[in-house]
């Protein structure tokens, strides 16, 4: 039998804090390195962040805690109470570049919409702006770009003659520094910051756990909440949602959950989507591109609204993305119509360009409804259902 070894590395508890911290991470899953604790209400990111008692306030802190490959974990509690709650709010996109860490979701509720959500902010200056001579900073004359919550990191988009992106790279009260350079002498009525991906994994073997993740920009460039790069990451009862505001519903490639070039990524007990946001584009709930090895939707409910014929819930890029099986096992699939409206969109699975050669996706015990066909290009996938009958007569029930 292994011994217990305390947070003070003896056999015995050395003080009343390590009894506290042990009771803690009996509450966690088991990792191998060290757990990290952020509370956004009330932590800080200088504290010791090793336990409740002196949490972290931010994701970005506690993420650059952690050592890559070292097994490390960030657990995660935000207040809810009857005054509201204390998300995580990102500025910036967070290049999820290590390998093997564990975030961790430790408050209760249901998995849809959770209060462990990470949600955006959206900061916007309206000024007399000047860009000077080389196009590298964007000046004001009065006010300041820190009270407006401008900070290093943040993408924006410039609003006038011209609609140029940039990247700040440094932040003064009356000069923003960014990397590329943009129009100068245009007439820039304001701008806009943006997050195009809230969570860029590009590291593998990392597990997500009980989070709720949304993209919350208004901006038509926040489209985006977890894009999966790497291999073998894991997602176990999250919801995440993007593009679901005035300005991003009709983009097309708006997803909550983009997958490039990826294999053997899990999503497990998963909501992606909603139904009460319409959307007018032919977007997709996933989006994948790149060359897709295996991937896997276990238990996974898939939410939309779509108001044109080909919305659908996994938008494959083109023909070619599909390198290796895609299984959906037990997954739900709903596209909203109100008041029993029209059934608007052709497939569940909707495959851009010509038809594929690869007939790689298993949809294995799954319901659907709201759209026409499982996918778009026939014998790409095969579907190990029942044809629709009658409620009953032990094949899928159909609507009254």
């Amino acid at each position: 039998m292994a011994e217990l070894i305390y947070p003070s590395g003896s056999l015995q508890p050395a003080n009343s804090g390590d009894v506290y911290r042990l009771a803690q991470y009996m509450q966690l899953p088991p990792i191998r390195g060290r757990w990290w604790f952020v509370e956004p209400g009330h932590g800080a990111d200088t504290a010791e962040g090793d336990d409740w008692l002196h949490p972290l306030a931010t994701l970005e802190e506690a993420y650059d805690r952690c050592i890559t490959g070292a097994g490390d974990g960030i657990a995660y509690c935000p207040v809810a109470d009857a005054t509201g709650s204390h998300s995580l709010s990102m500025t910036h996109t967070l290049t999820w570049a290590k390998w093997g860490i564990t975030l961790y979701g430790m408050s209760k509720g249901c998995g849809y919409m959770s209060r462990n959500r990470i949600t955006t902010t959206t900061v916007t200056t309206t000024a007399t702006l000047t860009v000077p001579a080389g196009g590298l900073s964007i000046t004001r004359a009065a006010d300041s770009f820190i009270t407006d919550g401008w900070v290093v990191g943040m993408q924006g988009i410039c609003a006038g003659t011209s609609t140029d992106t940039f990247t700040v790279t440094a932040v003064a009260a009356l000069t923003l520094t960014i990397s590329v350079a943009i129009t100068v002498g245009a007439a820039y009525s304001s701008i806009t910051s943006y997050i195009p991906t809230m969570i860029d994994v590009t590291g593998s073997n990392n597990c997500f756990m009980n989070m709720y993740i949304a993209n919350e920009g208004t901006q038509a460039l926040s489209l985006v909440a977890v894009t999966n790069h790497a291999n073998r990451n894991k997602y176990v009862n999250c919801h995440f949602r993007a593009a679901f505001t005035a300005n991003t519903l009709s983009v097309a490639t708006g997803a909550p959950v983009t997958i490039d070039t990826a294999s053997e990524t899990e999503f497990i007990h998963c909501w992606l989507g909603d139904n009460n946001s319409v959307r007018t584009a032919a977007s997709g709930l996933v989006l994948m591109t790149g060359v897709q090895g295996q991937n896997f939707f276990e238990d996974c409910v898939f939410l939309q609204d779509s108001a044109t014929s080909d919305c659908c819930a996994v938008r494959v890029a083109a023909a070619d993305t599909i390198g290796g099986q895609i299984f959906f096992r037990r997954c739900t699939f709903q596209n909203w119509r109100v008041s029993k409206g029209a059934i608007l969109s052709t497939s569940v699975i909707y495959i851009v360009g010509a038809a594929s050669d690869n007939k790689g996706i298993l949809i294995d015990s799954c319901g659907e409804y709201g759209w026409t066909s499982w996918c778009n290009v026939a014998g790409t996938a095969a579907v190990v259902n029942s044809d629709a009958t009658a409620a009953g007569a032990g094949g899928i029930a159909t609507m009254a």
